[in-house]
């Protein structure tokens, strides 16, 4: 576990050294920017709340779209270009190799989300000098959002490691990735049109990602919410090592 953190920096220098994080954090922000400025009406008639549920809610969509192409590149692109092999007689498990590059992805996905922060702000100033019914943020829905939106973003980029290891197409990664978190989406959705009985119908309501988060909007501290996404963040995580692992019987 010693050498995540170089294997990590290393894979942040290669984000950063290319346009790629740049040009997804730039579209981020925009989509989320130009729904922030149509529900507040130009920071007429918005409230600290709605900025929040704007940024919670688009954030955590755009993710099914960004995580799988920011992670699309991380075992694939390495599997493609036999540099995978290299890495793996380095004296480094393959746990540190998932770690590295899992947290370098999660890191890159939440420095994209911390200028939104931004907003949050300019609505605490304007409510000191605006009229008085932009009500001062409430932190509660703020924490328990971000906590939410956090998590999320954990899952969304074990997800994409996750689809990265099974391949080594670039683009065959991305778009394993983006059906699967696809599909933490739509089950709540689909599973109960298919399946009547009221059991799958519960079933597809615990495992729906969106209804694990609204509570969490809402302000409400739903633990159950943060374990399903961490849990599972951790099962496509070990899935991910032992897809790695299994160069070795090939």
């Amino acid at each position: 576990m010693r050498r995540v953190p170089t294997l990590m920096n290393r894979e942040l220098k290669t984000y950063f050294q290319s346009p790629l994080a740049y040009v997804l954090t730039a579209v981020f922000l925009f989509v989320i920017s130009v729904f922030i400025y149509g529900r507040t009406n130009s920071f007429n008639y918005g409230t600290p709340k709605d900025v929040m549920a704007v940024i919670l809610w688009w954030g955590v969509l755009l993710m099914v779209i960004i995580a799988p192409i920011l992670t699309m590149r991380l075992l694939a692109g390495e599997k493609d270009s036999g540099t995978i092999e290299v890495l793996v007689t380095d004296p480094v498990t393959d746990w540190d190799i998932v770690l590295g590059k899992f947290s370098a992805a999660l890191l890159t996905l939440l420095a994209m989300v911390v200028p939104l922060g931004a907003y949050l702000v300019l609505f605490w100033a304007f409510n000191k000098t605006g009229p008085a019914s932009c009500p001062p943020p409430d932190w509660g829905p703020v924490l328990t959002g971000t906590a939410g939106l956090v998590s999320v973003a954990a899952l969304s980029a074990a997800t994409g490691l996750f689809a990265s290891s099974l391949t080594r197409s670039q683009v065959i990664s991305a778009l394993v990735g983006f059906v699967l978190l696809l599909g933490f989406w739509l089950i709540g959705l689909l599973l109960p049109i298919v399946v009547t009985t009221g059991k799958w119908t519960e079933l597809a309501e615990s495992l729906s990602l969106p209804n694990r988060f609204q509570p969490l909007v809402e302000g409400q501290l739903a633990t159950q919410s943060l374990f399903y996404y961490l849990s599972t963040t951790a099962l496509l995580l070990y899935l991910t090592v032992r897809s790695v692992e299994s160069r070795k019987w090939r």
